[in-house]
């Protein structure tokens, strides 16, 4: 985590999909270390593997703000779509801290109605509605169905 935050979160550092698989598995994953499974997240939410899993493993764990800030305001639509989807089942401490660190990015209009419809607990509504504005609407409509999947957290 700390190799990726310090040279900007280079994307091509993110654990790939064949690892986050492989690290779900061990008989001890509930007891990693905090960055370590925010880190996970991250590359879950990149890759789209298994993040109904790691957001649940990840809901308490203020060591994620950072990266799901860093995940909404970055520079690819999908993944922050699917962050901003996590947030909401995060506890309120780690929805607040995140909050804090997109504080300076409110200015983007795009990010301010999606931080709304966070707060709202709407993120599905929003990728309904605007996110035609930003990606093709057959990925969106995948991205809903991604997120009904995700639903039984």
């Amino acid at each position: 985590m700390l190799e990726w935050k310090e040279i900007e979160y280079e994307y091509d550092l993110l654990l790939k999909p064949s690892d986050l698989k492989r690290l779900k598995k061990l008989p001890w994953i509930d007891t990693i270390d905090q960055e370590i499974s925010a880190y996970a997240l991250s590359s879950s939410m990149y890759y789209k593997c298994d993040c109904k899993f790691w957001t649940y493993l990840n809901r308490n764990n203020i060591k994620v703000a950072e990266s799901i800030a860093y995940m909404i305001c970055g520079r690819y639509i999908r993944p922050a779509f699917r962050a901003a989807y996590a947030l909401q089942y995060m506890e309120e401490n780690v929805m607040v801290e995140c909050f804090k660190k997109m504080e300076k990015t409110r200015n983007d209009n795009m990010i301010k109605r999606l931080i709304h419809s966070i707060q709202s607990l709407k993120i599905k509504e929003f990728v309904d509605k605007e996110s035609g504005k930003y990606i093709p609407t057959d990925e969106a409509q995948k991205l809903l169905i991604d997120f009904k999947r995700w639903d039984i957290i």
